[in-house]
């Protein structure tokens, strides 16, 4: 097995290495920054309280003979295989956020920079044009489950009582 490993690793070419190496690096970056950025955090709590709301109430239908109609799923009705599938592509959605916060800072930078400010010092007193996460994934996603979580319980309770008046229906 560490031949196999050995052998692949160095059948890779090197950009390839790269990418791999910067996967890994904003998969740990998810974590990590969750130490000491309080938005981040904020998000990514958000993002998994909403994601698994969405699993456990889509699992509490399969109980009732509904099934999962996302087409990544396979039209599944086990949980396993829900959860299997979606706590990778989750992951794969916080990393690609951190991914695209970094693109963004970076460029954040570089633009504080060619104004004469130093990023640091703008990040410790608060200049508006601090960089800080940007969270266009992972926002409208924290949305989606809410709402896939929410049209899962009426559902499962026979309906959800808007009160619309019949004339606007």
């Amino acid at each position: 097995m560490r031949t196999l490993a050995l052998f692949l690793l160095l059948a890779v070419p090197a950009s390839a290495q790269g990418f791999f190496h910067g996967v890994a690096h904003h998969v740990k970056g998810v974590f990590v920054d969750m130490k000491h950025d309080k938005e981040w955090r904020t998000m990514v709590v958000l993002f998994v309280a909403a994601s698994a709301t969405d699993t456990v109430t889509t699992c509490r239908g399969f109980n009732r003979g509904y099934y999962e109609s996302n087409p990544i799923y396979g039209g599944t009705n086990s949980c396993a295989k829900l959860v299997a599938i979606g706590a990778p592509l989750e992951l794969g959605v916080l990393t690609l956020d951190h991914w695209f916060t970094a693109k963004m800072r970076n460029l954040c930078k570089e633009d504080l920079e060619s104004t004469g400010l130093d990023h640091d010092l703008a990040v410790k007193y608060g200049h508006p044009n601090a960089c800080s996460h940007s969270m266009w994934i992972t926002a409208p996603e924290i949305v989606v489950h809410a709402w896939s979580a929410h049209t899962n319980e009426c559902r499962l309770n026979g309906g959800c009582n808007i009160n619309i008046p019949k004339e606007k229906r």
